[in-house]
């Protein structure tokens, strides 16, 4: 089983001018990250071809602007290519890119509820549940 967090190994930046760079993750540089680098992207899409289950809550990028929707494509591509037992994608940006440039991978369970679903991930409950169980439950809860 691998235990490990894979932290992207190249960026796209923005410049407040509007030029356009890749750099390390650790470099000091006015702009904003506006999507991982090639790099990043290589790794990500090889990582999954080991994943067993597959969670993947928003896009990597803006990807609303085309340049910079490229490494969320290409992390897409490596999803499709890998076999999982279980995949779900979630956030309407990224769905929506991924149907829009048909790269949303056969059997992917759609959640578009993500916030909820990373909070039932986090904390392992919902406060908006407790009131739907038994009065029992929810005394122990």
């Amino acid at each position: 089983v691998r235990q490990a967090i894979d932290l992207p190994l190249d960026l796209v930046m923005e410049r407040p001018d509007g030029s356009v760079e890749t750099v390390a993750p650790d470099g000091h540089a006015d702009g904003a990250i506006v999507d991982i680098g090639p790099r990043t992207a290589r790794r990500f899409s090889d990582v999954l071809q080991g994943a067993g289950t597959v969670l993947w809550s928003g896009a990597l990028g803006r990807v609303e602007d085309p340049r910079f929707a490229t490494g969320t494509k290409a992390v897409a591509a490596g999803l499709s290519s890998a076999r999982h037992p279980y995949s779900v994608i979630g956030g309407d940006a990224l769905v929506a890119l991924l149907q829009n440039e048909n790269l949303l991978a056969p059997g992917v369970e759609i959640v578009s509820a993500t916030d909820p679903l990373l909070e039932l991930m986090k904390n392992g409950d919902l406060p908006a549940l407790v009131p739907l169980r038994p009065s029992r439950e929810r005394e122990t809860a």
